[in-house]
């Protein structure tokens, strides 16, 4: 894997719980795509059984495949964080996701959390990214999070749009990606 002097821009998007980052992203992604940017990465839609969450999905942006990635019934894993039960093996396949990816424009890494906190989950691909990536990183994080995911990561510059508090944080996150490659 080469090394880059790291992201042309680190863009973090924060915001509460279920305010909707992941939604922000994807529908980002689908608007940079039909204006020619390449985007890569993953998204971790909510997954509802009956009407209830029950877990998340990892959905590659880039064919749309999906896995499970947490879920709130126990199963056979050592990865827990608050009350989900997480898949290793879906990390892993983000990783290699990304390792196919470094000619894209964009990477989106939705969502790290408290698990990343633990230098678990996600924490090696966005080490990864953040080493070996030249375009523009979008990450997703929670806001009670954030200055300690920013000193953890080693995150010097980033701009970083609350989506609760942006009046249009869709328009500002494509202004940000477009004025990367200008």
């Amino acid at each position: 894997m080469k090394v880059s002097p790291g992201p042309r821009r680190i863009i973090i998007i924060t915001g509460s719980v279920g305010c909707g980052k992941t939604s922000l992203v994807e529908e980002a992604a689908r608007i940079l795509k039909t204006e020619g940017i390449s985007v890569a990465g993953v998204i971790t839609p909510v997954l509802y059984e009956a009407g209830e969450r029950v877990g998340y999905i990892i959905r590659d942006l880039r064919t749309g495949e999906e896995r499970i990635l947490a879920r709130t019934t126990p199963f056979n894993t050592p990865l827990r964080q608050c009350s989900f039960y997480f898949v290793e093996e879906s990390f892993r396949w983000a990783e290699q996701l990304f390792s196919s990816s470094l000619d894209s424009q964009v990477f989106i890494l939705d969502e790290v959390g408290r698990l990343e906190l633990k230098r678990k989950g996600y924490y090696r691909l966005a080490e990864s990214i953040l080493l070996h990536f030249g375009g523009c990183f979008i990450i997703t994080a929670r806001r009670n999070i954030l200055a300690e995911l920013i000193a953890l990561l080693k995150i010097g510059k980033a701009e970083v749009i609350d989506i609760e508090a942006e009046k249009e944080p869709l328009l500002q996150l494509k202004k940000l990606v477009k004025a990367a490659f200008s």
